[in-house]
């Protein structure tokens, strides 16, 4: 009776989550009358039954899978691991570094209870982005005070992108009056490891990969799909195949039938029997394998026959398969297969070229993004200031350096002979030595 009552209370707490957490979303989605509503219903129903989240790859599952998968974590964190070796110095207007606000110093030392550094910020913030799609930066600010300054902040976090929902408001203009994410957003609802949060839409920079689209602002389209996207069909093969190794190597590797070699001895009822059957079969699994403390060999009094049903791994080559979805995951994110380990290795012409490439086509392009939306985050904005990141001091961006500085010396050399000639006037002289004082001023 006893265990009746808990089963039933069990089974009552989920359904009344289900209830209470996803029902209202597909009433609210309804009302749009898209078929989000039936997307929401079937989540609810999953969430109801206990649902495996990662069994296949979709926008809610890209974070998680990014974050336990090897060939989609290795280059979303070349990428965020480079990003954040950067330095982010503060500048003003001008683009001279200046001493940051006392308030801002402290912030940058330790943005939040959780957060050792800045640059673990700007990784997580890169990570985030590249494998959910979406990076959330919430500025905490005490609700005393209506705007955030750069005197006013609390702390700063980044909010785990697959614990958040975005509530859009019932009432709000047509897609082209919209002036401000505040006029679409109510709030961020946030599931923290303590409770669940409405966050204002004023204090959350909301980064996304690919730009809103105007064919669903609702809580989904408000989101960017991962970029990931793209290698869905790769990143489903790759969980297919570490779950089918990982079957093989806990089922001792093999497949097939176990049976007498002479069936005269036994009778057709035990044979079919499902009981002896099964409790052969967990015999033999429990105490005989390759993993654990199992032994290889046993001994039978009776003649065993194996039919084989199920190729062995050699013959299924998943080692293959895995390298080549692994590439096809880099080269959506940008990242050169040079810089992938793989067996074959590569050489180091190559791997400098695919490290210059990296630097030049995808980690300068996400730094300047990211210093833009913690600009904005520790509203330096406000106050003239802007974070910028430092990239003349890169080690394999060094010889193209050293000839960036050999043609900027020729043009000075030359400044005076193009004046001479009529080229150009004492104006454009100035401005072209101006340019240059700008470009190696900071390092």
């Amino acid at each position: 009776m006893c265990i009746f009552v808990i089963n039933t209370c069990m089974y009552m707490g989920r359904l009344s989550q289900a209830w209470d957490t996803w029902f209202p979303k597909a009433a609210e989605t309804n009302k749009d009358k898209e078929l989000y509503y039936w997307t929401w219903l079937n989540e609810a129903c999953r969430q109801f039954y206990g649902g495996n989240d990662n069994a296949v790859f979709s926008n809610a599952t890209a974070f998680s899978l990014a974050n336990c998968i090897s060939e989609i974590f290795f280059p979303i964190d070349a990428i965020a691991d480079r990003v954040a070796g950067l330095p982010f110095n503060i500048v003003n207007k001008n683009g001279d570094i200046v001493d940051a606000p006392e308030n801002i110093k402290r912030l940058i030392n330790s943005p939040n209870p959780f957060c050792a550094s800045f640059q673990d910020m700007i990784y997580n913030a890169v990570f985030n982005e590249l494998s959910d799609g979406n990076n959330y930066i919430y500025t905490n600010t005490p609700r005393s005070f209506k705007n955030a300054t750069p005197d006013t902040i609390s702390s700063v976090w980044l909010l785990t992108p697959d614990q958040v929902d975005i509530k859009i408001k019932n009432t709000r203009p047509s897609f082209f009056d919209i002036t401000s994410i505040t006029d679409i957003v109510e709030y961020y609802g946030y599931n923290s490891p303590f409770d669940s949060q409405k966050i204002d839409p004023n204090y959350v920079i909301h980064e996304r990969s690919l730009s809103l689209s105007s064919r669903n602002v609702n809580s989904t389209g408000i989101k960017s799909p991962s970029p990931l996207k793209g290698a869905e069909k790769n990143i489903n093969n790759l969980i297919a195949v570490y779950s089918a190794r990982y079957k093989a190597y806990n089922n001792n590797g093999m497949g097939g039938i176990l049976s007498r070699d002479n069936s005269a001895h036994n009778s057709e009822q035990e044979a079919v029997n499902p009981t002896t059957r099964d409790e052969i079969l967990k015999d033999i699994l429990d105490r005989h394998g390759l993993t654990g403390d199992k032994k290889f060999w046993t001994v039978s009094a009776i003649p065993l026959k194996f039919i084989k049903t199920l190729a062995t791994i050699s013959e299924l080559q998943p080692f293959e398969e895995t390298e080549a979805d692994a590439l096809q995951i880099a080269g959506i994110l940008g990242v050169d297969k040079d810089l992938i380990p793989l067996k074959k290795g590569t050489t180091f012409t190559n791997k400098e070229q695919a490290e210059k490439n990296l630097y030049q086509n995808v980690i300068f392009g996400m730094a300047e993004n990211k210093a833009h939306s913690f600009t904005k985050a520790f509203a330096l904005d406000k106050i003239g200031l802007r974070f910028a990141p430092g990239m003349n001091n890169i080690q394999v961006m060094q010889p193209d350096r050293e000839t960036s500085l050999k043609s900027d010396g020729l043009t000075l050399d030359n400044i005076s002979k193009m004046q001479q000639a009529g080229l150009i006037d004492e104006a454009d002289a100035k401005d072209i030595v101006q340019k240059i004082i700008d470009k190696y001023k900071n390092g």
